[in-house]
């Protein structure tokens, strides 16, 4: 691990550590300094700092869960607990809407649809009821950009596909350009 910099960040009223695996500029893991050491959020490199990178090749990112509700969604959130990261989580002019990401890794959108799966499985009543009155519900897969491979595909396997049409949701697939910042910015 190369610790590139410390950075303070008002936000999280905390120091950050910021670092880097394996010498690759693709992403990085900010930690508490004054916790254990704890992943907040995986971010891409670049929106940071400069440094040599894999340019112009296609990768996965992550998948988000993009909700709407005329209903505060708080209570799903917190339901979800330390098994997400919060993007977003308010309102907006008449609805509210929660941008959610998992906080663990997921090699593949499969695994990350189905662990966002599990949890919804696992909602009480009361987030169930919230749940079934949204707006939208809305799986985003998202993916950076490139020239290479020629061809890049992804398969979301049918298990995958009927747990997402269980729970009445929409599979969207976000191409963020390559080389600019990649955080979605929702």
């Amino acid at each position: 691990m190369i610790v590139t910099s410390i950075i303070s960040n008002q936000t999280f009223e905390r120091d950050l550590l910021i670092a880097v695996f394996n010498r690759t500029p693709v992403t990085f893991k900010m930690f508490y300094l004054s916790e254990r050491l704890r992943p907040l959020t995986r971010k891409p490199l670049n929106s940071i700092v400069s440094a040599p990178k894999q340019m112009d090749v296609i990768r996965y990112l992550n998948v988000d869960l993009i909700l709407q509700s005329k209903e505060d969604l708080t209570p799903i959130v917190n339901h979800f607990g330390e098994n997400i990261f919060v993007l977003h989580n308010g309102k907006k002019d008449e609805s509210y809407y929660a941008y959610i990401e998992l906080s663990e890794d997921h090699p593949e959108p499969n695994g990350a649809i189905d662990a966002l799966c599990t949890l919804i499985e696992a909602l009480g009543t009361n987030e169930k009821k919230i749940w079934d009155n949204a707006l939208s519900r809305v799986f985003d897969v998202g993916y950076e950009g490139g020239k290479t491979p020629n061809r890049f595909s992804t398969d979301i396997n049918p298990k995958v596909l009927e747990r997402l049409a269980k729970y009445n949701t929409c599979l969207r697939v976000s191409i963020y350009p390559s080389g600019q910042n990649s955080e979605k910015g929702h």
